[in-house]
């Protein structure tokens, strides 16, 4: 129920002290006990809910069926834990990729370098316009970003609005074009049509046929109950 009651460090309980935490929060009562009984764990718990273990004395980061991660879209999250306060720099750790395969198209990602370069060179003006996966989707922001568009859509609506957040940011106007494709694109076109309705956009009549085809019922309602982020910058599609 405590932090005393914890047993930890005295480095970490100062830390903790010196960050303004009183009590334990939920996912930390039940956490902290099974992680020092030597235990595995897998929790879930809410952003802002204190699951972040400290990771400074880290010396091998081990990715095992890396490429799988990859594929199933985890680069970001895989990203954010490279990148989290306390991560020791690659030069104090080890990071080992396993698997079975690893696509020729992945051995070719940029290096980080490479992208930090790309990423300044569109910051300060250099380069206007700057050409990225979704890896790009979150966690960008830069300033006076004008367009962003998509030429390949993404399958998933909340990784729709993340890309088309990255501009219109801070009260300013931003646009965002996306090209749809019936072929690839119909299982989002329900959802599309939420975002741009809720965002009080215009909706284009063939993209409610699409919407409706694919939804299979009559009646169908832009406004119905469908779970998917809300974005009010403005929107323009093209088939």
């Amino acid at each position: 129920m405590t932090f005393d009651e914890a047993g930890l460090c005295d480095t970490l309980n100062k830390n903790i002290s010196k960050s303004g935490y009183v009590k334990p929060t939920p996912v930390q009562k039940h956490g902290i006990p099974i992680v020092l009984g030597g235990c595995d764990l897998m929790a879930c718990a809410q952003t802002g809910s204190g699951k972040t273990v400290g990771l400074s004395k880290l010396r091998y980061l081990v990715l095992d069926e890396a490429d799988r991660m990859l594929d199933m879209g985890f680069e970001p999250e895989m990203r954010r834990l490279v990148a989290s306060p306390g991560m020791p720099p690659k030069e104090e750790r080890q990071t080992l990729l396993f698997s079975a395969t690893y696509p020729e198209d992945i051995q070719k990602d940029r290096e980080q370098r490479e992208r930090e370069q790309a990423l300044g060179d569109f910051r300060t003006g250099k380069c206007p316009v700057l050409v990225a996966t979704s890896v790009a989707a979150r966690g960008l922001d830069i300033e006076h970003v004008q367009h962003v568009v998509n030429f390949d859509l993404p399958s998933s609506i909340d990784e729709y609005v993340h890309r088309i957040g990255r501009t219109g940011r801070c009260g300013n106007i931003g646009k965002a074009i996306s090209f749809f494709d019936p072929e690839s694109d119909t299982p989002i076109a329900r959802s599309l049509v939420k975002v741009l309705s809720d965002a009080k956009q215009e909706v284009p009549a063939w993209l409610e046929e699409v919407a409706f085809s694919a939804h299979g019922t009559t009646g169908f309602n832009p406004r119905g109950n469908v779970f998917a982020s809300v974005d009010s910058r403005k929107v323009c599609v093209f088939t």
